[in-house]
């Protein structure tokens, strides 16, 4: 399945199912936001990323953000930038540096914990890092973005979770898991 229509599928399910998430996520990322995120970041973002926020700019504000990986709330271009230059930065101290330049996120768990995508990877391989571990790179859980979303898709049609992280709908219409 092509990233489009994994898209339009969650999006349909979530309007069905989670209705108060789909009002919630921020409309199209613009030229001018995804120009910004390049050149704050210096790096070319991958095509699944651009796709993704041609679709929408980040998963909404507070508390019913989505979350397009268990826990990893869906940025924004400006978060992205952010959070990754703050990243960059934290990392750039002693010991060695395990966040390279090329690192991008694309969710935040909003602790030490985030969904990046390797935009040195030619399809842009996506994991998860925590600070608290200090991992040196670890292997990409997922192919790329597409399969994050793929993944996404495949457990809300499903209930079937990666991890054992339950999906639940709240009584005023959210997403969690």
């Amino acid at each position: 399945m092509q990233l489009p229509e994994t898209l339009a599928r969650i999006e349909d399910w979530l309007w069905h199912n989670a209705p108060a998430t789909a009002r919630e996520l921020a409309p199209p990322a613009t030229d001018a936001d995804l120009e910004a995120l390049r050149q704050a970041l210096g790096v070319a973002l991958p095509d699944d990323l651009v796709t993704m926020l041609r679709w929408h700019n980040g998963g909404g504000d507070g508390d019913g953000r989505m979350t397009v990986a268990p826990g990893y709330a869906m940025l924004d271009t400006r978060g992205m930038a952010t959070i990754t230059e703050m990243n960059r930065r934290v990392g750039s101290t002693p010991p060695p540096s395990p966040w390279p330049a090329a690192w991008l996120v694309a969710g935040s768990s909003f602790t030490s914990s985030y969904l990046v995508v390797d935009t040195a990877d030619p399809a842009g391989a996506a994991f998860t890092f925590d600070w608290e571990d200090r991992a040196p790179a670890p292997e990409p859980t997922w192919p790329s973005l597409a399969g994050v979303l793929a993944t996404m898709l495949h457990t809300i049609e499903t209930g079937v979770t990666p991890d054992s992280f339950p999906v639940e709908i709240t009584p005023d219409g959210h997403l969690e898991w």
